[in-house]
Order: C-alpha cells, then sequence, then structure tokens
C-alpha cells in the first residue's frame, strides 16, 4: 500500500490478519447479521412472500388500477397515486401456474384462470375461488385456461377442452360449448371475441365463428376457417375498427 507523501507511519500502520482468523470473523458476521436481519423483517411465526415480477404474462386494464400476472402472483398499480399492491398464496389466490387476468367493467372483477382450470376473482381486493372447474370429474382432458374475454358480466375462458361462459354476477358456469371440431371431436381454443351478434374462436386448428342467438352447444352451428393461411394454431384475436 503506498503511503499519501505527508502521511506517518503511526497514522497509517496496517495489521495483517492470517486467513485462519480472517475465515472465523468471517462466519460470525455472517451468522450474526442473519440473526438480526430475520429479527427485524420477518417476525417470528410469520411468512413473506417474495414474488419476481420481471416476467408479467398476462395484462387486464381498469379504470384507475392496472393488474399484472406472473406465473404465481398478481401485481396491482393505482393510478391515482402509483401505489402497489401485490397479491399471493398467502392473500388469497388458490394457486400458482396462472395462466391468463382480464377485468370485466360490468361486474368489477378481475378474473384470474390457471393452469388447472381454478379461477379467482378479485373485488375490490377481496379474492373468491371458483374450483368446481378444476375438480370436475367430466373433463377427462387438460382445464388450462389460456384466454379470457369479458362481455355484458359474462367471462368467456377458452380452455384446452373448449369454451366455458362464466356467470360473473351467479358464480357459476352458464353454459360449456365443447367438442367443436368438423366432426364433434374435442377442440383446444385459444381465444376468443366478439363482433356484434358473432362470437370468433381461434383455436389448434384455425378459426370457427357463431352467432350468439343460436344453440352453440352443437358444432353444426359454427362457420370455419380453417384452410389456407388460416390452418394453423390461431394464438390470439381481436377486433379493430
Amino acid at each position: 500500500m503506498k503511503l499519501p507523501a505527508n502521511a506517518s507511519l503511526k497514522k497509517w500502520s496496517i495489521v495483517k490478519i492470517p486467513d485462519v482468523y480472517r475465515a472465523v470473523i468471517t462466519l460470525w458476521l455472517s451468522f450474526h447479521l442473519t440473526d438480526l436481519s430475520a429479527q427485524t423483517e420477518i417476525p417470528i411465526g410469520t411468512w413473506r412472500v417474495h414474488i419476481s415480477y420481471n416476467n408479467i404474462t398476462s395484462i387486464a386494464v381498469a379504470d384507475t388500477k392496472v393488474f399484472g400476472a406472473t406465473e404465481n402472483g398478481i401485481m396491482m398499480l393505482d393510478k391515482s397515486d402509483n401505489s402497489i399492491t401485490s397479491f399471493s398464496r398467502l392473500d388469497g389466490l388458490s394457486g400458482a401456474d396462472i395462466s391468463y387476468i382480464n377485468y370485466d367493467k360490468t361486474t368489477g372483477k378481475v378474473i384470474i384462470g390457471y393452469d388447472d382450470g381454478n379461477i379467482d376473482l378479485i373485488t375490490n381486493n377481496h379474492i373468491d375461488n371458483f374450483n368446481r372447474l378444476a375438480n370436475s370429474t367430466s373433463i377427462n382432458a387438460s382445464k388450462r385456461i389460456n384466454h379470457i374475454t369479458t362481455r355484458a358480466g359474462y367471462a368467456y375462458l377458452s380452455t384446452d377442452f373448449g369454451l366455458v361462459v362464466f356467470d360473473l354476477n351467479a358464480l357459476e358456469v352458464k353454459e360449456t360449448w365443447r367438442d367443436l371440431g368438423s366432426n364433434g371431436s374435442e377442440l383446444k381454443i385459444t381465444a376468443s371475441t366478439f363482433k356484434d351478434d358473432s362470437v370468433f374462436l381461434g383455436t389448434e386448428k384455425g378459426i370457427i365463428a357463431g352467432n350468439i342467438n343460436t344453440n352453440l352447444l352443437d358444432y353444426n352451428n359454427w362457420k370455419r376457417y380453417d384452410q389456407g393461411e388460416l390452418a394453423m394454431n390461431i394464438q390470439g384475436l381481436a377486433i379493430l375498427n
């Protein structure tokens, strides 16, 4: 170590600490600083969840709030004061593996869909769970919720086995459009959107469309756009102008 020109040896004297003592001191500090941090930050008998929000997979926009979803948590930004609130399993979420979220303006509910078919609903920071779809024994296929569209108090859940029409006021399934393939075969639904009286569904084999005033439980009542460039796995749909 080079000493400044005007420094004295007494002021800048250096003591070399043997490696063995240095290791002991480091170990002692590690234990005690960790213990101190645990005592001051997380009280005994309580849990704290640390969720990474670096990978937002789905967003829902309300009038004054924006909700962002990761696989295992929800982050809420209040646009009025830029405050952030998080929701995790400790706050009442039913699980991890969130697949999609959306907001329904009619009911003021945020709908959270999961890989296993579970549904959580956030209303004024209160969380309700609907697990009858996830626990259904009549569905042997994957129950993953791929997309959610809302319309007039209903949530339209695009799933791996079909489309579920969910009543957001009654908190119950109104009907399920299943086996919508060209021959009544099972068809994976990836997305949905509406234009006037028509509903369009993105599927793993193109797009199908139906009139909401007809019996959409019958696969024969769906028009199919599954040829040429549309003969593919559709990832998303949107209505423009």
